[in-house]
């Protein structure tokens, strides 16, 4: 401001022997300045008290003493103090100089007010910039530590890193940072003088009790005179709350040493760290959470899976990832699309992306290519949830594979069913019609001769439900097998088949397999009888060997053969070309393979004859 009145919006203490007036001159010479008069001598800790709000003290020594100034100076700095005074300046220069005053306007000038005015304009001015300044530079260590604090995961390490900050930010004898916990506040961290005070207090008594409580500041130039303390050090005190959290101490020695920016700087400072032990507790209960969260669905024994809005996999457990041929990192964020050729088909991957929409829920079926390359069925059981606002998809997939194989074997009873109940119905009514025709005219004519047609046609019904009831048992599932010696096995089956007229070679190599031996025995004796039937002094060779971990026998023969175009038809139940055949032999056979899970097929022998081979059979190493 000039001499002329020009506006500045400072703010002028004024203790003089004449405030008032002096105040009103100024306030007269330039309107916006507001001036406040001490009309008498204060205490320091009044004027102290008023300075939060002033930019420029002007004083009159003659009315306060050089003591009171000096403490006034060492409470702030920077503060414009300006003698405005009728003494000769040579009685207190020296003394001025020591105790801070920032410059000397003579009473007695003629131009007094204006000279005053113009050092008040160009004190305060400075005193905002060295202010602001120092506002800056306070700042710049807060900054860095409220920039460090955005990466910190460790309670311990925030609070350390928070007195450090103090000390760079406050000036003081000393501070504590004291957490809560369980009703009472122990310090954790200390920097400045020792003190030698107890480490732990309840969280409601004295001024850090007080300031933890209200979650408000308190800066309090003498600590001897709040009711709040038991007197003993005349000292100074800033207590800050760190939320609900703990509480920051910083104390000088000398009373009044805090301003009101000490303690803005202390609150800024105390509020990032709250900030910053929330966020660690809430990422430290999240991770709680989260572990708690993957440890149910780990223990969870089907696949889980969670796929996004997008389809995109968000979260599986441990199962699904045991199942399918990807790892962990692989399958997170992969689409439906990226994994249906080997785990989804399309109308699936349409049926989510339906679901998404829709809502509801889903069952559908999928094979999955297991890490060992085998195809399990699923049941995938999927219904739509929300989270947050986002649609998702939640599914368990459940291995099926004893289900399918109970209603394939349900499927195989039911054509055993219906194959024996095709011979019973079928089959059997031609001898029977035989031997009840024959017994008739037995009984007419009295020829006895017509009994022995009627006893080959009963002994025709016996094989004919012999052999169906063995269909009806051998199509069951194979649920136990043993180790069996191929040669040996088929020597065994010809002595109860052999003919003869039949001559046969069987191979020497002693390979052994697993199978059921009783069925795999079966099998043979109904190759065998079927070479030795249709033909006349046949020659029978059987083979075996081994290829690709599995082994094949071949049982060849010298007979007629049976046309390519018919070889499909003999392996159906009741086909036969002869008049005494059942149709169920070789039907037998591949019942009997396919709950092995062997394969049966026909061919050429090189005589011309017929060849039957069964293949896949596990190789028992010894």
């Amino acid at each position: 401001m000039s001499s002329q009145g020009e506006n500045t919006g400072h703010t002028v203490l004024v203790i003089t022997d004449a405030s008032a007036r002096v105040a009103a001159e100024l306030s007269r010479r330039a309107p916006s300045l507001s001036v406040i008069p001490i009309e008498r001598a204060p205490e320091p800790s009044e004027i102290i008290g008023r300075l939060d709000t002033a930019d420029s003290l002007v004083v009159d020594p003659a009315v306060s003493d050089f003591e009171t100034i000096e403490i006034v100076r060492e409470h702030d700095p920077l503060l414009p103090i300006l003698l405005f005074t009728a003494l000769d300046p040579g009685a207190f220069a020296e003394t001025a100089v020591r105790a801070g005053v920032t410059d000397y306007v003579s009473m007695t000038d003629a131009n007094a007010y204006a000279t005053l005015l113009d050092h008040i304009e160009t004190t305060a001015a400075r005193y905002e910039q060295e202010s602001v300044a120092q506002v800056t530079t306070r700042m710049q260590p807060l900054a860095a530590f409220t920039s460090e604090l955005h990466a910190c995961t460790d309670k311990r390490e925030a609070i350390r890193m928070a007195a450090d900050a103090a000390r760079e930010i406050l000036a003081f004898d000393r501070c504590s940072l004291g957490i809560e916990r369980d009703g009472m506040l122990y310090v954790t961290q200390e920097r400045g003088d020792e003190h030698g005070e107890t480490d732990v207090i309840p969280n409601d008594e004295g001024i850090a009790g007080l300031s933890y409580q209200s979650g408000e500041s308190i800066l309090i130039d003498d600590v001897s005179a709040y009711p709040h303390t038991e007197g003993g050090n005349e000292v100074a005190l800033l207590s800050v709350p760190i939320g609900k959290h703990g509480i920051f101490q910083a104390v000088g020695e000398d009373t009044g040493v805090f301003t009101t920016q000490d303690r803005e700087a202390a609150v800024l400072l105390c509020d990032h760290l709250a900030e910053t032990l929330s966020r660690i507790d809430r990422e430290r209960d999240i991770a709680r959470q989260e572990r708690f969260f993957r440890e149910v669905l780990n223990s969870i024994p089907d696949p889980v899976y969670i796929l996004d809005d997008s389809l995109r996999v968000d979260t599986v457990n441990d199962a699904l990832v045991a199942t399918v041929p990807y790892d962990h990192d692989q399958l997170i964020q992969m689409s439906t699309a990226d994994i249906e050729t080997q785990l989804l088909n399309k109308d699936v991957s349409r049926q989510f992306a339906e679901l998404l929409d829709t809502g509801g829920s889903l069952r559908s079926e999928v094979e999955v290519e297991s890490v060992d390359g085998e195809r399990i069925p699923y049941q995938l059981n999927t219904r739509r949830i929300v989270h947050g606002d986002k649609p998702m998809l939640l599914g368990v997939a459940r291995d099926i594979s004893d289900r399918k194989a109970r209603e394939e074997e349900l499927r195989r009873q039911n054509e055993r069913l219906d194959e024996f109940a095709s011979v019973v119905s079928h089959d059997l009514r031609t001898p029977l019609n035989v031997a009840d025709g024959r017994i008739r005219l037995a009984r007419q004519s009295g020829e006895l001769s017509h009994l022995d047609d009627a006893e080959r046609a009963l002994d025709r019904m016996e094989q004919l439900i012999q052999d169906a009831l063995t269909l009806a048992r051998d199509g069951r599932t194979v649920e136990s097998q043993s180790p069996v010696v191929l040669p040996q096995l088929v020597r065994t089956a010809w002595n109860g088949v052999g003919d003869g007229d039949a001559t046969i070679s069987v191979f020497d190599e002693q390979i052994t397999v697993l199978a059921d031996e009783p069925r795999l025995k079966r099998s043979l004796e109904n190759v065998l009888r079927n070479a030795v039937e249709h033909a006349d002094q046949p020659h029978i060779d059987v083979r075996a060997a081994i290829a690709d971990g599995s082994a094949a026998i071949s049982v060849c023969d010298d007979g007629p053969g049976i046309p390519a175009d018919e070889r499909d038809d003999v392996l159906q139940s009741g086909y036969t070309t002869s008049s005494d055949g059942s149709g169920l032999g070789l039907g037998i056979v591949s019942r009997i393979a396919d709950a092995h899970g062997w394969t049966l097929s026909l061919s050429e022998s090189d005589a011309g004859g017929l060849c039957v081979e069964l293949s896949e059979l596990d190789v028992v190493d010894r």
